[in-house]
């Protein structure tokens, strides 16, 4: 007689080369390895944008201090120019001395402006410190 006999039987197959365990800690090593030096590389980013921050800050602060300095020097270089040229007209000065008058004015005009182009120009590369995804073409 022929007996039916169902065995209910579940397998399973599991490759593990016996070699390739050195290799993939190997690659977890170079991994964690990785992920240190772009956490370094992160650091090192924070603290120059933190540096390049202060120091525009500093020169910002700076170049605030000498546009004081330029507007009061202006103011008096004009009252001189006006002065040379009140005398000139009583007869007192020379066309010359009102030329030069007029030149140190036009001077100190032109240094005034130069530092409140250096003065937006910090303002700007601290704008681009603060907001980093604004540009701040040289």
């Amino acid at each position: 007689m022929h007996e039916q006999i169902n065995q209910n039987t579940a397998g399973a197959v599991a490759r593990w080369p016996l070699f390739e365990g050195n290799r993939v800690a190997h690659e977890v090593r170079g991994q964690e390895s990785l992920a240190r030096a772009s956490d370094e590389r992160r650091q090192q980013m924070e603290e120059d944008l933190y540096r390049d921050w202060q120091r525009a800050r500093d020169q910002l602060a700076g170049l605030t201090e000498e546009e004081e300095i330029n507007k009061k020097s202006v103011d008096q270089q004009r009252r001189l120019a006006q002065l040379v040229y009140d005398s000139y007209k009583l007869g007192r000065a020379t066309f010359l001395e009102v030329q030069a008058a007029n030149l140190g004015l036009l001077q100190n005009q032109v240094q005034s402006v130069k530092t409140e182009v250096d003065i937006l120009s910090q303002l700007a590369i601290l704008s681009s410190l603060t907001n980093p995804s604004l540009e701040v073409v040289p």
